[in-house]
C-alpha cells in the first residue's frame, strides 16, 4: 500500500480515468484537472459542516452553494454539497463534499471539477461518493510499532504507510485544508552535513526553492534538527493540471537521531502565517519514543562526535580537491585509508559530502559567465553547511577567486 491510498477501512471507486494522486490520499484524473480527496478527523459531523450552507459567508468567499441533499451512505447519516466556485484566471470550479459522521467524529469525500467538464465528470463522481465504504471500527492503531508519537491538536491520521504518516485538519467552506506529513528514514541513515540534508530535501519535495524564509536549529522531542520555512513552486500534479501554483510556502523540521531522521513536512497556500504557527503546534507534539541509545539501529555505530564529523570533513574537502580526478568510491577508499580509526560507513559518507562540494564546484565553475555574483553565492545557498575552509578551497579550485582574495 503506497502513502496515498485509502486505509483499509475506507474504500470508494472513482471514475473511470482517475489514478491514485502521488501528494494526497486520494485521485486525480490529469487529462480533465480534476481530483478526488478523502480526509477523517475526530470532530462532530454537524460542528465540521457549519459553514458549508451559509450562503453569506460563502458569498464573501465567491463561493455558491447550488445544492445541498441529507444521504445516507454505508448506514450513515450525511450531505452531499455542491459549490460553484471561482479558481485562478477566472476558470470556474465544480466541488462536491460529501461529508458522513456521527457525534465523535468526521469522513469528507471532496471531489473537485473544473466547470468545462461538468456534464462528464459530475454525475460519475456523486455515484462514487454514494458507493463509499467507511469502516471506523476497523481502524489500526496508526502509532502502533513507529517508535515515535504525535500529539496532534485538531489534525487527524489520514493515512499510514511504512514508517510514515499523512495527517490532516478539516476542510474549510473555502476549501482550502491543511495536509501534514511525518515520516522516518527506513533505513540507516548517515547525515555528514545536516545543513545540506535540510535543505536538499526541501528542495526536492518541490519544483523550485525561490527564498529560504526561516531557516534555524530546533530542538524537538529530545532531538537536535533544523527547521525551515521557504517560498516555492509546488510538485502538486493537482496545482499543476489546475494552475494553482503560486505565492506557495512549505514548512520543514528534520530531526536526527544517530543513524535516522524523522521529517515533518507542509506545503500551504499563500503566504498563511497562521498555518505555520500550527504547523509549529502539531511539530511541538513530537514524541521518539524509543531513546536513541536503546535503538537497535544505533548497535555498534561509532558516529564522529559533531567536532570530530567537522573536522573529518575539512580534511575529505582538501582530498577531493587534491584528487581533483577521483571518483567518490575511490575518494572515499583514499580517506579511508588515511584514517582507519573512523568507521569505514562514515568515513564513506564524510568522503561522499566531500565529492558532492567538489562536483558542484565543477559545475557552477562551467557556469560562472552567466552569474552575475559569481559563484560564490550560489555555491552556498545550494551547499550550506561548510566550513569557510571548505568554500575557500573549492572557490580556490573553480579559478574564481584571486590569490590575494580580492
Amino acid at each position: 500500500m503506497s502513502a496515498t491510498s485509502p486505509p483499509p477501512h475506507l474504500s470508494l471507486e472513482p471514475p473511470p480515468g482517475f489514478v491514485q494522486a502521488e501528494r494526497f490520499v486520494g485521485w486525480l484524473h490529469r487529462g480533465a484537472g480534476a481530483s478526488l480527496r478523502l480526509v477523517e478527523w475526530p470532530a462532530p459531523l454537524d460542528a465540521s459542516i457549519a459553514g458549508f450552507d451559509d450562503r453569506e459567508r460563502l458569498d464573501a468567499l465567491g463561493q455558491v452553494l447550488e445544492q445541498v441533499d441529507e444521504v445516507e451512505v454505508d448506514g450513515r447519516r450525511g450531505r452531499l454539497f455542491v459549490h460553484r466556485l471561482e479558481g485562478v484566471d477566472g476558470v470556474s470550479f465544480v466541488r462536491l463534499t460529501l461529508a458522513l459522521g456521527d457525534d465523535e467524529e468526521t469522513l469528507f469525500a471532496l471531489a473537485v471539477v473544473p466547470a468545462s467538464e461538468r456534464d462528464e465528470l459530475v454525475q460519475p463522481l456523486r455515484r462514487s461518493l454514494l458507493g463509499l465504504r467507511w469502516r471506523p471500527d476497523q481502524r489500526i492503531d496508526p502509532f502502533d510499532g513507529l517508535g515515535y508519537k504525535v500529539d496532534r491538536a485538531s489534525f487527524a491520521v489520514c493515512q499510514r504507510a511504512g514508517e510514515g504518516l499523512l495527517l490532516s485538519d478539516p476542510p474549510q467552506p473555502s476549501g482550502e485544508g491543511m495536509a501534514l506529513v511525518v515520516a522516518r528514514s527506513l533505513e540507516p541513515t548517515r547525515v555528514v552535513n545536516r545543513e545540506r540534508f535540510a535543505v536538499q530535501r526541501i528542495q526536492s519535495q518541490t519544483a523550485r526553492v525561490h527564498e529560504l524564509v526561516e531557516h534555524h536549529p530546533v530542538r524537538q522531542g529530545g532531538l537536535d534538527g533544523l527547521r525551515t520555512v521557504a517560498r516555492v513552486d509546488s510538485l502538486d500534479p493537482h496545482l499543476e493540471t489546475t494552475g494553482d501554483d503560486s505565492d506557495r510556502l512549505a514548512a520543514q523540521i528534520v530531526l536526527f537521531d544517530r543513524l535516522e531522521v524523522f521529517v515533518l513536512w507542509t506545503e500551504l497556500a499563500g503566504d498563511r502565517a497562521q498555518d505555520v504557527e500550527r504547523f509549529d503546534e502539531v511539530a511541538a507534539g513530537f514524541r521518539r519514543l524509543v531513546p536513541s541509545a536503546d535503538s537497535p539501529d544505533s548497535e555498534g555505530d561509532d558516529m564522529p562526535s559533531p567536532s570530530d564529523l567537522a573536522r573529518l570533513l575539512d580534511e575529505a574537502v582538501a582530498l577531493a580537491f587534491e584528487h581533483a580526478e577521483a571518483e567518490r568510491d575511490a575518494l572515499a577508499e583514499h580517506f579511508a585509508a588515511r584514517h582507519p580509526g573512523v568507521d569505514r560507513e562514515w568515513a564513506g559518507a564524510i568522503a561522499g559530502e566531500a565529492w558532492f562540494l567538489r562536483f558542484n564546484t565543477e559545475m557552477l565553475a562551467d557556469m560562472a559567465e552567466f552569474l552575475d555574483g559569481g559563484i560564490e553565492p550560489l555555491l552556498r545557498q545550494r551547499l550550506p553547511g561548510f566550513s569557510d575552509v571548505a568554500y575557500r578551497r573549492a572557490l580556490d579550485h573553480s579559478g574564481r577567486v584571486a590569490p590575494d582574495g580580492e
